[in-house]
């Protein structure tokens, strides 16, 4: 506990760090700010998938190279300048946050555009404008050499050696500003694209397509080691709280388990009963949040798709204030939900699938429902009849437990 503290400050003050380098550049703000990321992650106080990392370290690596290549004697920006821009990117970061998670990257970038605009309007910026050798010089030590002979002839003094190389200038300076704005263009897309793939939106609805669920494919594909459904990569990403999968790979995640030597569709865990009565004793103190937390984490590490252990995971991390984890274990909920109800539309025709037999009451209770009992019918159905609710038709909902009872009487006869 102390050295997640620990890691917790450390990280904080680098993330502090970046800002002052934002404001005041002495170095390159990229390598405190990921490095604080970085912290924030081993703290266990957030939670970033690998793709953030692997992105955000490409990004980092890629402003450490161009820092350390620039030309010597490229002029400093001002500290005016550096608040116009910094503190417009951070109001553009949190307004993005505030209408919506996958706007941050587009905001900060936004934000920064908008702080260079402003600034470019102020006296001081006019005062500071460079002349027009000066600029043409500082455009030789930045554009390809292809482009620099060509801006080299302007010193050119023969006959109209001067106006032709101008105007060849011109073509070329337009084909120039035409590339940088489709590099501007494909980066602000793909940092948008990365951030909208990697923030998980709490009830965010999940789009799927009804789809029958066929175990002798699953168990096909889920063998495959070339497959990207291979059952241990879709384990390695659930456990680096992957938020990139797709309803297909959660589908495969779920009926895929029941293919898994360890799989018991009657799995309890031995913290399951601590976790619940310590949940049903509210108000809770900091102490009991703390063992809420550590039973509910040992149970979900011995039965990873029990839906009531990840409520009350969820339940405590948002009352630690541990707000990015809870985001992701809300958002695995969503998805092992989605990926049951994709497999039927709870009809007679068209059960749901399970793999559990709580599964069955965790969706009546996602749908906002209550059971009032449980009816067993020929061919592995089960119907759970529900209370009535104002504005709904449902009576009940039907479940498909075939491949659970199958896998039960194999590893438990005696049942």
């Amino acid at each position: 506990m102390i050295t997640q503290k620990i890691l917790l400050i450390a990280g904080i003050l680098c993330l502090i760090a970046a800002l002052a380098l934002v404001l005041r550049p002495r170095w390159v703000a990229a390598v405190p700010a990921f490095l604080g990321l970085l912290l924030l992650h081993l703290s266990y106080y957030i939670a970033v998938p690998p793709m953030t990392f692997a992105f955000w370290g490409i990004a980092t690596l890629i402003t450490v190279a161009l820092f350390y290549l620039s030309p010597s004697g490229e002029p400093d920006g001002h500290s005016s300048s550096n608040l116009y821009v910094g503190f417009t990117a951070l109001a553009g970061g949190m307004l993005g946050i505030l209408l919506a998670p996958r706007l941050l990257v587009l905001g900060v970038v936004l934000g920064a555009a908008m702080g260079q605009l402003a600034y470019s309007r102020t006296p001081r910026r006019q005062v500071d404008a460079l002349p027009v050798d000066d600029v043409l010089a500082l455009l030789c030590r930045q554009v390809p050499p292809c482009y620099r002979r060509r801006v080299d002839r302007l010193h050119c003094h023969h006959g109209n050696c001067h106006r032709l190389n101008t105007i060849k200038l011109s073509t070329e300076m337009k084909r120039l500003k035409h590339i940088l704005t489709l590099v501007i263009a494909l980066t602000i897309t793909t940092m948008g694209w990365s951030q909208a793939q990697q923030i998980p939106e709490r009830n965010q609805p999940s789009k799927f397509a009804i789809k029958k669920v066929d175990f002798d494919h699953i168990k096909e594909v889920i063998s495959n080691p070339k497959n990207a459904y291979y059952y241990p990569k879709l384990m390695k990403a659930y456990n680096s709280n992957d938020t990139t999968l797709s309803i297909e790979a959660w589908r495969n995640f779920y009926y895929g388990y029941t293919f898994q030597e360890d799989y018991n569709p009657f799995r309890e865990s031995i913290y399951s009963n601590v976790v619940e009565q310590l949940y049903y004793k509210q108000p809770h103190s900091r102490a009991e949040c703390d063992s809420i937390e550590k039973y509910a984490e040992l149970s979900l590490n011995d039965n990873m798709f029990d839906m009531n252990q990840m409520n009350f995971y969820i339940y405590v991390l948002k009352e630690k204030k541990k707000h990015a984890r809870a985001a992701v274990c809300q958002y695995r909920l969503d998805r092992l939900i989605a990926a049951i109800m994709s497999s039927g539309k709870g009809t007679k025709e068209e059960p749901w699938v399970v793999i559990a037999p709580e599964h069955e009451y965790n969706i009546i209770n996602f749908l906002g429902f209550v059971a009032t009992d449980h009816e067993t019918l020929d061919g592995g159905i089960d119907y759970i009849k529900v209370q009535p609710v104002a504005g709904k038709s449902a009576e009940g909902f039907y479940f498909d437990i075939s491949r659970m009872m199958q896998i039960a009487a194999l590893k438990f006869p005696d049942i």
